[in-house]
């Protein structure tokens, strides 16, 4: 079974990149954001109820 751990390609380390690959594929705004209309519609109230209140959510 040692074998096996030692080949594994998981790690909590950062490799070549990751991050900003991981960041340039996140959707920046609910707009860029494909299907689930009706839960975006839901977020973007929560949002500006929290923004009203000038609290975070």
């Amino acid at each position: 079974m040692e074998d096996v751990d030692k080949k594994r390609i998981i790690s909590s380390k950062e490799v070549n990149g990751d991050k900003a690959l991981d960041l340039s594929l996140r959707p920046k705004n609910l707009d860029e954001y494909i299907g689930q209309n009706k839960v975006k519609e839901n977020v973007k109230i929560a949002i500006q109820a929290a923004r009203k209140r000038r609290e975070s959510i």
